[in-house]
């Protein structure tokens, strides 16, 4: 058989050109869409991209798209840029519906995050983690409102005109004063969606049979506020660090409304009820390695709050299994006043007032955190007050 060399060598040229000038689509139609500059290279089958910030969000940390166009019949590369090598995640996460999301390991070296996949379809979407936005957590609170035991507050307004809801979970029959006061609440970081997943996974327990059944909502109050920063968790920011203050460092200086009218929120209930535990749910940088979550706690390493920490955390264990580690936040946070450190100033009767970070790497057993890991998360949270 004679081969036409000529034609192969032109209809190879017409494949490498196709290739080299097709061109990717950027999805973001989408709540919590981000990504700043974007480039493809369809020959090697590679985007490079690097998550968008600016002088209000200063730190790229978050990004959250969808592409499509790009070659499937090899492998798809991305590249992601940082300025840090903590903000870079080990394992970011990908979707070929926007909805149901799987991680994927990924290696960074002087700030560059690179992963690879053998797209199984035309359209993809990636993220730092896994997706909580703002109309998620309404639609789920929608899903519960008529349960007797729940209560929303849709008192407090963004700046952007959205509603933070405030949850009030008890058992309202029995509202006597000597009642537990219990808060929490989440996000203060818009980045840090894993935090979303435990607070839920906290009032999915709250509301539950199992929890009903128990002395629990007899003998407490729980007010949680599941998402603090609405603003730039559905514009797709950090939030850490933003101007014109991080919200967990603006806890004495209130340039933020949703924090001044939070403060007033526990003011009050805090006349109605015992006010024992102050919970904020967060999370490390996505290239963190803690291979666990931890806690900050107990500002004046006092007692008996140090003591009431360690058995938290010890009846903790026996439901979970492994223990978090526990630091002493010994000072305030760099940049102003943390959440934790203002309710343990203010209300120095506490049981404790603590910042519970999660990891969004491996847990204590060496796998990869997911979603149900974090709902369960929440619920033996719960239990251990119990």
């Amino acid at each position: 058989m004679k081969l036409n060399l000529k034609k192969n060598i032109t209809l190879l040229f017409i494949i490498i050109n196709f290739y080299a000038n097709s061109q990717i689509k950027i999805i973001k139609d989408f709540e919590s869409y981000n990504v700043g500059s974007i480039t493809y290279d369809s020959a090697k089958n590679t985007i490079t991209f690097e998550p968008y910030c600016n002088t209000i969000n200063t730190e790229k940390v978050w990004f959250y798209f969808g592409i499509t166009g790009y070659r499937t019949d090899t492998i798809l590369t991305l590249k992601g840029k940082y300025t840090n090598n903590y903000y870079a995640p080990n394992n970011p996460v990908y979707s070929y519906n926007n909805i149901d999301f799987y991680n994927i390991r990924a290696n960074s070296i002087n700030m560059i995050n690179k992963y690879s996949l053998f797209p199984q379809k035309d359209t993809l979407y990636t993220a730092t983690g896994f997706p909580y936005g703002y109309h998620k957590l309404i639609n789920y609170l929608n899903s519960k409102k008529n349960d007797k035991h729940l209560t929303i507050d849709n008192s407090i307004i963004s700046d952007s005109g959205r509603i933070v809801p405030i949850l009030t979970i008890t058992d309202k029959k029995l509202n006597k004063k000597n009642k537990k006061l219990i808060w929490i609440i989440g996000r203060q970081h818009a980045f840090e969606s894993i935090a979303n997943y435990v607070v839920e996974g906290m009032t999915e327990y709250l509301l539950s049979n199992e929890c009903k059944k128990s002395k629990m909502l007899k003998k407490f109050v729980f007010k949680i506020i599941p998402m603090v920063d609405v603003d730039n968790v559905a514009d797709g920011q950090s939030g850490r660090m933003s101007l014109p203050k991080d919200y967990n460092r603006d806890w004495a200086t209130e340039k933020r409304n949703i924090i001044h009218q939070t403060k007033i929120k526990i003011a009050e209930s805090a006349k109605k009820f015992k006010y024992s535990y102050f919970f904020d749910i967060h999370s490390v940088f996505p290239g963190g390695k803690t291979n666990n979550i931890f806690s900050y706690y107990d500002i004046y390493c006092r007692q008996p709050q140090t003591e009431n920490m360690k058995k938290y955390w010890l009846k903790f264990n026996k439901i979970a299994g492994y223990t978090p580690k526990p630091i002493n936040d010994a000072h305030d946070m760099p940049g102003g006043t943390s959440a934790d450190w203002y309710n343990a100033m203010i209300y120095n009767n506490l049981n404790f007032s603590t910042t519970i970070e999660c990891d969004w790497n491996f847990n204590s057993q060496g796998k990869v955190w997911q979603i149900e890991d974090y709902l369960l998360l929440g619920k033996n949270m719960i239990k251990a007050i119990e």
